[in-house]
């Protein structure tokens, strides 16, 4: 994947925990991801509203590090597999 499309993804991701932190202000259970773009068509994560901010603030850190001297699919599958390990917490 080109470095534009890692970009998209990632703003894509943060977009959608923006969003879910909005709506889980003063609500305690978790937000569920599930994925229907290629190429993580079906991925699913539950995520605790807790760690929304932080997953928020750090795809700004690997949106900096696609944008700069990063391999774009490392960096991207990084992003992810923290999200992961917060959906596992």
């Amino acid at each position: 994947y080109s470095r534009e499309s890692n970009l998209v993804l990632i703003r894509h991701f943060r977009d959608f925990l923006s969003e879910s932190l909005l709506l889980s202000e003063g609500r305690a259970e978790p937000l569920v991801y599930r994925s229907h773009h290629e190429p993580f068509s079906n991925w699913t994560r539950t995520l605790p509203p807790d760690k929304l901010s932080d997953l928020i603030d750090l795809s700004f850190e690997f949106e900096e590090g696609i944008l700069g001297y990063a391999n774009p699919t490392h960096s991207i599958a990084t992003f992810l597999s923290e999200v992961s390990r917060a959906s596992e917490k």
